[in-house]
């Protein structure tokens, strides 16, 4: 049996998700860093696999540091 596809999500989902502003979220669009699904002219969605990609990449990007450096 095949698994539902998760729903798209919006600016403010992706917002909330990342912790971050709306505003930010478009400049992440608008660099290319996270990718849309448009549907008509106007309206944006984000695949959510997208969003868990790009998270994913940042952690790669800038990896936590454990215990205080001497």
């Amino acid at each position: 049996m095949k698994e539902e596809p998760k729903p798209l999500l919006t600016y403010d989902d992706v917002a909330r998700r990342l912790g971050i502003t709306r505003r930010h979220v478009s400049t992440l669009v608008a660099e290319g860093r996270i990718p849309v699904v448009r549907i008509g002219n106007r309206c944006v969605r984000f695949d959510p696999v997208d969003v868990t990609a790009y998270i994913e990449d940042a952690k790669r990007r800038h990896p936590r540091r454990r215990g205080r450096q001497p």
